[in-house]
């Protein structure tokens, strides 16, 4: 399946847009020379050498750090901080590579409660966060039930860039789906079927109810537990956890959200994504406005 995403109504194609995407070419030409290990290193330090310098990006992490880490000292703030970009580098550079990516399935070691009550033939909605590698959750379903997990997914404000990240998001699995209605419409369909979908719950909704998020109050959908329960699957929060050597990954399956109501799942959601990030705070995305 390779169904055309409609265009984004946040996309812009302006000179910044090109110059940006540009970059991203070049970043990804440059490196195909080298080592997989080599492009993780110098993408790693791209991304502290550039984000560093972006003073709003800077800002916010700092500021989410403070709101829920108040007692930790600046200094191990500042390194949260740092590790913070050296990860989105990484991941931005594992997107581009996402085939060779995928070939390393075999270095991923696949734990947790949620392992045993999966199937292919059942589906499932798998919810993780900006959170060490969450395509590595895809990867790892494929590799368990020899099929493809769709994921749902925001297109990227940049539309040059966006072709692109397109491209990637299906080397890891088959159907992306965009947000608005015509991917809800795609995922209506795609879960009559029984297929799995992977959906990320971690970034603002800005009409969505608030939810407790690490101690604090966090604008959260509720869209993953609706679908689970409209269509009787199981809904089960999945991790890609960064291993110490930075290459290779642990994916763990929970268990299975009980089904309740959708706020209650929600809010299960949410504590468990918490606790992930509190054993590893060094592998989440801080530079989304969580909690605003």
């Amino acid at each position: 399946m390779n169904e055309r995403q409609p265009s984004f109504k946040n996309q812009t194609f302006g000179i910044g847009d090109f110059i940006l995407n540009g970059l991203h070419l070049a970043i990804r030409g440059g490196s195909l020379a080298m080592s997989y290990e080599a492009r993780i290193a110098r993408a790693r330090a791209i991304g502290l050498r550039i984000l560093s310098l972006a003073p709003d990006q800077r800002r916010r992490v700092s500021e989410n750090l403070n709101l829920i880490f108040p007692d930790m000292s600046d200094l191990w703030k500042q390194e949260m901080r740092d590790e913070c970009f050296r990860n989105i580098g990484q991941s931005l550079m594992e997107h581009m590579h996402m085939s060779e990516f995928s070939e390393r399935i075999g270095n991923l070691n696949i734990t947790g409660e949620g392992v045993s009550t999966l199937s292919a033939d059942q589906g499932a909605i798998l919810v993780s966060g900006h959170f060490g590698q969450w395509e590595g959750v895809r990867l790892a379903w494929r590799h368990m039930m020899d099929a493809d997990c769709a994921f749902f997914y925001r297109p990227n404000n940049n539309g040059f860039y966006d072709r692109h990240w397109q491209r990637y998001l299906r080397q890891a699995g088959e159907p992306i789906i965009a947000k608005g209605a015509p991917g809800k419409a795609l995922m209506g369909r795609h879960l009559t079927q029984r297929g799995a979908l992977l959906m990320v719950i971690d970034q603002r909704m800005a009409k969505a109810d608030r939810y407790d998020f690490m101690g604090k109050p966090a604008k959260t959908a509720t869209t993953a537990a609706e679908l689970a329960l409209q269509h009787n699957l199981p809904l089960v929060p999945a991790y890609s956890i960064r291993r110490n050597n930075l290459i290779d990954y642990d994916i763990v399956f929970e268990a299975p959200v009980p089904p309740t109501t959708p706020q209650e799942m929600t809010q299960a959601l949410n504590t468990s994504l918490g606790n992930r990030i509190r054993a590893n705070p060094e592998q989440y995305l801080w530079t989304h406005w969580r909690w605003k």
